[in-house]
C-alpha cells in the first residue's frame, strides 16, 4: 500500500509543478498583460524587453549577489525584472533588446521594499510609485531550467518505479502465488502444496517465534508487513550470522546481526539488523531441528559450501 501513496504523491508533484511550462515557456510580445497572465495560472514566459534600467538594487542570498533588479515603463506602468548577472551584462546601467526566460512571481515584501527604496531615491512617495507599478515580478533568477529538468527526471523515475510496484502489488493481491518468494519455491516442488503446508503449520505447530521469524516443523518463514519469505527446512544447507557496528546509532542496538541462510538450488536468505539473542535462538533451533545443516561461519564450512557448489 505504501506504493499507492507514493504514486499519489508523484501525481500531485506533476499536478502542482508546471514542468512543461518551464521547458517550453509561453512567448509574449509585451509585458503589459503579465498581471492577467499570472492570474490565469501561467508561470513561465519568454520575451524580449526593449530597454531596461538598473534600479541600483541587487538580490542577495547569504551575502552572495544572485541577481539585479531592473525596470522599464510600459503603457504608464512600471514593471520590475530580476535578472541574472549574464542577463544584466554584469549590472549595466541600461540594457537593450534583452532576451529573457523568466518565472512570474508575486513580488511580495521584497518588491514592496524595493518600491519604497526607489521612491525615496526619486523623492516620491511609496504609495505613488506603488500605484503605477505592477506587483508581478518577472524573475529570471528563479528560472532554474537545469534544476527543474533534474527534478522532473527524478519525479518521472519515481512515478515509473511506484507504478511498477503498485501494479505488482495488485498482481500479488489477486494471485499470491506470483509473489517472488513463492516463485522460488517452484525449485522444491508444488508451490500451492508448500504454501498450504506452511500456512497449516503456522496455525498449529510453531517451534520458534522471534520478531518476524517463524520456524515450524518443516519451514522457516519470515512474515512481515513488507514481505513474506519461505524456505523448507530440509532444503537449507548452511546458516550463519555476522555482526555490524553502527557508529551513528541508526538502530536501537549499537551492534546488530545479519542472518544468512543458504538453501540448495541457489536459494539465498539474508536479513539484517537483528539483536544477537534472536539470531542465536534461530541458529540454535535450526541446529536442533536440522542436524545435517552447517551452522556458523568457519573456513571449513565455507570450503564445504564451495565444494558442494552452494555458493
Amino acid at each position: 500500500m505504501y506504493s499507492f501513496f507514493v504514486l499519489l504523491l508523484a501525481g500531485f508533484v506533476f499536478y502542482k509543478i508546471p514542468f512543461y511550462d518551464a521547458l517550453k515557456p509561453t512567448v509574449i510580445e509585451e509585458p503589459s498583460g503579465i498581471e492577467e497572465f499570472y492570474k490565469n495560472g501561467n508561470t513561465y514566459i519568454e520575451m524580449t524587453a526593449d530597454t531596461l534600467y538598473y534600479t541600483g538594487y541587487d538580490y542577495t542570498e547569504n551575502g552572495k549577489i544572485l541577481g539585479s533588479y531592473y525596470y522599464n515603463l510600459y503603457d504608464g506602468t512600471c514593471i520590475f525584472y530580476l535578472l541574472t548577472p549574464s542577463q544584466s551584462k554584469q549590472k549595466a546601467e541600461e540594457i537593450s533588446q534583452v532576451h529573457i526566460k523568466a518565472k512570474l512571481q508575486n513580488g511580495g515584501k521584497l518588491l514592496t521594499k524595493l518600491i519604497k527604496e526607489m521612491a525615496q531615491d526619486l523623492s516620491w512617495t511609496a504609495q505613488g510609485l506603488s500605484a503605477v507599478s505592477s506587483h508581478i515580478l518577472i524573475n529570471g533568477v528563479e528560472y532554474l531550467l537545469f534544476k527543474t529538468v533534474c527534478f522532473m527526471i527524478v519525479a518521472i523515475l519515481l512515478l515509473i518505479v511506484t507504478t511498477v510496484v503498485f501494479i505488482n502489488w495488485i498482481i500479488y493481491s489477486i494471485n499470491p502465488l506470483t509473489y517472488p518468494a513463492c516463485l522460488k519455491l517452484r525449485r522444491y516442488g508444488s508451490v500451492k502444496r508448500q504454501i498450504r503446508e506452511a500456512e497449516k503449520e503456522l496455525n498449529q505447530n510453531i517451534l520458534l517465534k522471534r520478531e518476524n521469524f517463524y520456524i515450524t516443523e518443516h519451514y522457516f518463514i519470515e512474515w512481515s508487513k513488507d514481505q513474506i519469505r519461505i524456505l523448507p527446512l530440509n532444503k537449507m544447507v548452511w546458516a550463519y550470522k555476522h555482526s555490524s557496528f553502527h557508529h551513528f546509532r541508526i538502530h536501537k542496538e549499537k551492534v546488530t546481526y545479519t542472518l544468512r541462510i543458504i538453501g540448495s538450488k541457489s536459494i539465498y536468505f539474508v536479513s539484517s539488523f537483528h539483536p544477537k539473542e534472536n539470531v542465536d535462538a534461530i541458529l540454535e533451533c535450526l541446529k536442533r531441528e536440522q542436524p545435517h545443516m552447517l551452522i556458523g561461519y568457519t573456513r571449513k564450512n565455507e570450503s564445504l559450501a564451495r565444494k558442494n557448489k552452494w555458493i
